[in-house]
């Protein structure tokens, strides 16, 4: 739900605190301290020259936000300032969106208790390790960052020293050196030492282009894939989801690649334009098919795919593609995918070795053995026999989840 603010108005709910818009400024009640919107989810410290009507395009970069609207307690604030409605705020550039991205999970990381090496290892995945960024005056980092020895950081506004905390890496743990504000999540770079970096890098302050906001798009959903990943190796449960979409990775976000949402009926033209390694699935009466895309130059067909199993049939083969009825059913960075098909003892025969797959409702995943049987998962490592056949499960639905290991074609 959309709420509208106007100034002057006390923030109580948490609906008022996301209907600032971005150039919009909160202010404490009874001190100066003052905060603006630079991003979805994203605020930064602001002293009033920044917030002057007169001059709207002064405000901070999105990538320079170190708090988000659940900071804020409610009841302490109110709406200092809004930007003119004809206004259009400054384009978030992918890389700015990144490291928000980054700074984000490593806060929600803490919040929760969660791991920090496997977390790390996601975000070097990403791209997202401080060795490969330029980093320099105003970064944002967190306070689990391994920054090198004498790195001075602050949090606040460096124009009111009592709102200013200033801390040093010493011996592994940030020391302060002022506190008119104590420690927090986010801190912003002062000194790096041995680096040649004096300004703000142009990476964090540079406007974006029509053409980042679809990047950014694309991006959400390689982030929410890689965080798939991260979640299934920690205990990061409910927060996971509200952690990411603090920044607008959703499975809503992951579910689109080139416009297209997994689920989707694709022709072999949308097919072709998805990545290699996409998976798709047809299935009619009682034939089914699953196709991979290949990055072969030649491309093999006009939807670059190849069959990794199912049926040829009595008539016409199969082949390699469909014309009609192909559907996207995964990125090629998905762990677990969802292919609902038909009975199990007549279609598992055709599976290859490695076939990971659920029945029906129930949450227990088998998979087929190397001697063509059905065993248990366990820890997604392929049995060389299985503790059961096809004819075991002869009413059961299956749900085709991912293959561990490609086979022959059937």
């Amino acid at each position: 739900m959309t709420v509208t603010v106007s100034v002057g108005d006390r923030l109580d709910s948490r609906e008022q605190i996301a209907g600032i818009p971005v150039g919009g400024v909160m202010k404490e009640v009874h001190n100066p301290n003052m905060w603006q919107r630079c991003g979805e989810n994203s605020w930064v410290q602001v002293t009033e020259s920044l917030v002057d009507p007169a001059h709207p395009f002064t405000m901070p970069a999105a990538g320079l936000g170190q708090y988000s609207d659940g900071d804020f307690a409610l009841g302490y604030n109110q709406v200092h300032w809004l930007p003119p409605k004809d206004w259009k705020p400054p384009i978030e550039s992918l890389a700015q969106f990144q490291w928000r991205f980054r700074t984000n999970a490593l806060r929600g990381a803490c919040e929760n208790g969660v791991g920090l090496r496997v977390v790390w290892s996601g975000l070097k995945n990403l791209g997202l390790s401080l060795d490969q960024w330029e980093l320099g005056p105003d970064v944002p980092i967190t306070t689990v960052d391994q920054m090198p020895e004498g790195t001075t950081a602050y949090v606040g506004d460096p124009e009111r020293p009592e709102s200013l905390g200033i801390f040093r890496m010493h011996n592994g743990t940030w020391q302060t050196i002022h506190q008119g504000r104590g420690l927090d999540y986010v801190l912003r770079i002062a000194y790096l030492p041995g680096s040649s970096v004096t300004e703000t890098p142009a990476w964090l302050t540079t406007p974006g282009t029509d053409d980042d906001v679809t990047r950014i798009a694309e991006w959400k959903g390689v982030a929410w894939r890689e965080g798939q990943k991260v979640r299934s190796h920690t205990t990061w449960c409910g927060a996971f989801e509200g952690i990411l979409a603090r920044v607008g990775v959703t499975a809503a976000a992951a579910s689109r690649t080139n416009g297209i949402s997994i689920g989707e009926s694709v022709t072999p033209a949308q097919a072709m334009s998805l990545p290699p390694g996409s998976v798709f699935g047809w299935w009619a009466g009682d034939q089914f098919a699953i196709y991979r895309r290949l990055d072969a130059d030649p491309p093999l067909n006009p939807a670059g795919t190849e069959r990794v199993c199912g049926h040829r049939g009595d008539g016409p083969a199969l082949g390699n593609f469909q014309r009609n009825g192909m559907r996207y059913i995964a990125h090629p960075s998905d762990e677990r995918w969802d292919f609902q098909i038909g009975r199990l003892h007549t279609w598992v025969p055709l599976f290859p070795v490695g076939t990971f797959f659920s029945i029906g409702r129930e949450s227990t995943l088998y998979h087929v053995a190397r001697d063509g049987r059905i065993a248990y998962h366990d820890r997604y490592l392929v049995h060389p026999g299985g503790q059961y056949s096809p004819a075991d499960f002869t009413n059961a639905q299956v749900n085709i989840r991912f293959f561990v290991e490609t086979g022959a074609t059937s």
